[in-house]
């Protein structure tokens, strides 16, 4: 995505998530979904941490919009 802030271009790489999946899920028993939130969750975090690198390496922005962010926009 391309974003401008007065005379700069900039460009952002975006992910889009649910918000449930940018949270770390609620202790709970340890049960099959708990255990896939979990892991789930953790896939995210290291995907984003090194999307953040790469980025930063690059001179770009990233960042992970949920659908409140988007209600938000509206």
């Amino acid at each position: 995505m391309w974003v401008r802030s007065g005379p700069i271009i900039q460009e952002i790489w975006v992910e889009i998530k649910s918000s449930g999946e940018t949270v770390p899920p609620k202790k709970g028993r340890n049960t099959i979904a708990y255990n896939e939130s979990l892991r789930t969750y953790a896939t995210n975090i290291a995907k984003w941490k090194m999307a953040m690198k790469i980025c930063q390496a690059k001179g770009k922005m990233f960042r992970v919009i949920t659908e409140k962010d988007l209600i938000k926009k509206m």
